[in-house]
Parts: C-alpha cells; structure tokens; sequence
C-alpha cells in the first residue's frame, strides 16, 4: 500500500490496538506532522517491510507514544532539516528491530524521559551532520537498551554517537558506535544516569566513552577507539559518588589516555 500525508495532516495515525502494516510506503507532506503517528491508545501494533519518510522541516518520520509496538524490518528516512527521525515520546516496551534509520539532515532517535522499556536491536542509525552536531541516539530515560546494532554519525560537524541523557538501568551492547574522532565528540556520552552497562561493543569518537555526574556504569568487554586529543574512557569532574567497573576492555593505541579518571565524587570508586 501507499499512504501520503496532505494539508499539514499525518500520512498514517493509528489509535487502535492489534494491527498489522506490512510492505507500504507512508509519505508524509507536511512541515509539523510526522509521517507515521503511533498515539497513546495504540498498543501492540505491527509496521514490518515498509518504508515511511518524512515531510519539511520539523516533521518526525516516526512518533510514538503508545506501549507495546514493534517496527521490524522497515527504513525510516528524514529528509527534514534538525528533527528526529524517529522519537519515542511516551509509552513502554516499544520496539525497532532489523531497520534502517537515516537522517541526511538532523538527529537519529530521541526516547524521552515518559517512555521505558524502549528497544533498538539489529538495526543502523546513519546520520549526516554537514550543517550542525546531532546525536544518532538520545536516551532520557530508564531501561532501555541499543544491542546488535550499527550506529555511526558522519558529515562535516560530527556529533555523539549514543547519549544516555538520566535515567538508570540502561544497556549499550553488542554494537558498533563510531563518530569522527577529529571533531571532538564521544562515541558514548553518559551524563546524570546511574546503572548503565556498556558491553561487548566498539565504540570510537574523540573519546570513545566519556563518563559525567553519574552514579555507577559499567563498561566492559568493549573495544575503545579514542582520538590522538582525547581517551578511551574519560571520568570526568564533578561525578556523583558511584561505583565505576572497567572490565576487560581493549583501549586501542591512538588516544592521548588510556583511562582519564578526572574525579569521582566522594564516596565513589573505580
């Protein structure tokens, strides 16, 4: 099937439960609304084997805020400029497996602060920052988890890789996660969470994992590409007391530390 947005409205909302898309393409025309919108009320909803893309400028791709939906095997593209391809606004247990998500122009993937429980396994993120720094992955809340997947942020101005923005409880694993060390950005950027866990992934930036105001992580098992300015894994000023466990990861030669601990608040350790 093909659906098109027209005069400012969704090309595809959905408030219902239980249904399935399959093999569509959803076109979104319009400047404010995202070309896929998954509302409160939808729950427990399939879109597999489509294509959806959003309109201008300040349209997302795709927008949720309902609890329990699975994108599978589905390319989601933004061509608008400093809007998320994808945002994750609200809900629990929502899913993206086995998809491509590309942004010539602006952010990856936003999960805020009023959603949980939101997954990205085997699938790629690819951003293009020749106009301004963006984020591939944006994570502000708690027990979520990036695994078995691809994500890199290339162009002209660089950015993070993934951010995880507060929250606890949050997992990193078995990907790839590259930004353009030159220009001075983290692969992995952790600030204000506690309980994360890094693992069995490569991660290269200026400095691959950079760790502020954080009450515990854990990074492990990792291969760390770090920049000729910067570390592998840098612990920066001003942390919160935490417990930090770095565990038999591979720091690759190229950085100017290794490990860079800063300072870790008192009562914390490494």
């Amino acid at each position: 099937s093909t659906m098109a947005g027209n005069n400012g409205f969704y090309a595809f909302y959905l408030e219902g439960a239980g249904n399935t898309v399959s093999q569509s393409y959803i076109s979104g025309e319009s400047d404010a609304n995202a070309a896929v919108y998954l509302g409160g009320a939808a729950s427990y909803n399939t879109i597999s084997e489509s294509t959806m893309t959003a309109g201008g400028t300040g349209a997302y791709t795709l927008y949720i805020e309902g609890s329990n939906n699975t994108i599978d095997r589905s390319t989601m593209t933004n061509p608008g400029a400093g809007t998320q391809a994808v945002y994750i606004a609200n809900g629990t247990s929502n899913m993206i497996s086995r998809s491509y998500i590309y942004n010539p122009n602006g952010p990856g993937v936003l999960i805020s602060g009023a959603a949980q429980y939101a997954a990205i396994s085997q699938s790629t993120v690819a951003l293009v920052t020749d106009n301004a720094a963006y984020t591939g992955v944006e994570i502000n809340s708690s027990n979520n988890l990036v695994s078995q997947s691809w994500i890199e942020v290339a162009g002209a101005n660089g950015g993070v890789g993934v951010s995880l923005n507060g929250g606890s409880f949050n997992t990193i694993s078995l990907s790839t996660i590259t930004t353009n060390a030159s220009l001075g950005y983290q692969g992995v950027y952790l600030w204000g969470v506690s309980d994360a866990l890094v693992s069995g992934s490569y991660i290269a930036g200026a400095t691959a994992v950079q760790v502020g105001a954080t009450a515990g992580a854990t990074i492990t098992s990792c291969t760390l590409a770090g920049g000729a300015n910067g570390s592998g894994i840098y612990i920066e000023n001003a942390n919160a007391a935490g417990t930090f466990v770095i565990s038999t990861n591979t720091i690759l030669p190229g950085p100017q530390y290794g490990i860079f601990v800063q300072n870790v608040g008192a009562g914390g350790a490494v």
